[in-house]
C-alpha cells in the first residue's frame, strides 16, 4: 500500500485499520492526505445551524430472522456540515455532500452502540464530510477505502462466540482447580 501511494510505511501502518477483514483509513489520515495532495487548498468545514427538530427513524433489535423494527422519534438541535476546498486547477470551490444529524440518525450511525455521534456530533460530521469529499474529488487519495468510522457503521456487531458444548469431560480450568485442591497446604 505504501509503495502504491508513495507514502511512508509507518504512516500507513498507523492509519490503516483492519475491521472484520476490511481495510479502513483513519479519518485524520484522509484529511491530511487531501491537504497534502497538492490539488486543493486546505480542506475546510462549514456548519449551518438548522435548529431544533424531531427526526423520525427506525430502530432495529435482534439479528437475522429475529430482527424487529420499531418507529422512534429523536429531538435534536440539527446542523449541516460540508467539507470544502478550492480546486487549484480551476480556482473553483468544491464541496462534499452535506452531513446532517438527520442523516446520521437515518443511516444508523448516531444510535449505534459505542457511537461517538451523541457526544461529539460536530467532530464526527467533519470526519464523515471529509470522507465524502475525498471519495468524490480525490479518489486516488482514498483508493476506494472507507474510513474506520464508516466501516464500523456498516458492519453489525454480532456475537461470534461459539456456543458451549456440553461434555462429560471436565474442562481444563476445572481440572486445574481440582488438582490445586488436592495439593497439601503449606504452612
Amino acid at each position: 500500500m505504501s509503495n502504491r501511494m508513495g507514502a511512508d510505511p509507518l504512516m500507513i501502518m498507523q492509519n490503516l485499520h483492519l475491521i472484520e477483514g476490511r481495510p479502513a483509513w483513519s479519518s485524520t489520515f484522509i484529511i491530511a492526505s487531501i491537504n497534502s495532495c497538492g490539488r486543493f487548498g486546505t480542506l475546510n468545514f462549514e456548519f449551518t445551524e438548522i435548529g431544533n427538530r424531531d427526526i423520525q427513524y427506525q430502530e432495529s433489535t435482534g439479528y437475522g430472522r429475529n430482527k424487529q423494527y420499531s418507529n422512534k422519534t429523536a429531538n435534536i438541535n440539527e446542523f449541516s456540515c460540508v467539507a470544502w476546498a478550492i480546486d487549484k486547477a480551476t480556482g473553483k470551490k468544491v464541496e462534499s455532500s452535506p452531513i446532517t444529524l438527520e442523516l446520521a440518525i437515518q443511516e444508523g450511525w448516531y444510535f449505534k452502540k459505542g457511537s461517538k455521534w451523541p457526544t461529539m456530533p460536530r467532530q464526527m460530521a467533519m470526519y464523515r464530510a471529509a470522507a465524502f469529499f475525498g471519495r468524490v474529488y480525490a479518489p486516488e487519495v482514498t483508493m476506494g477505502i472507507y474510513t474506520k468510522d464508516e466501516v464500523e457503521d456498516f458492519t453489525e456487531a454480532r456475537d461470534v462466540t461459539p456456543p458451549q458444548q456440553q461434555s462429560n469431560q471436565p474442562s481444563a480450568i476445572s481440572q486445574v482447580s481440582q488438582m490445586q485442591s488436592k495439593e497439601p497446604a503449606i504452612e
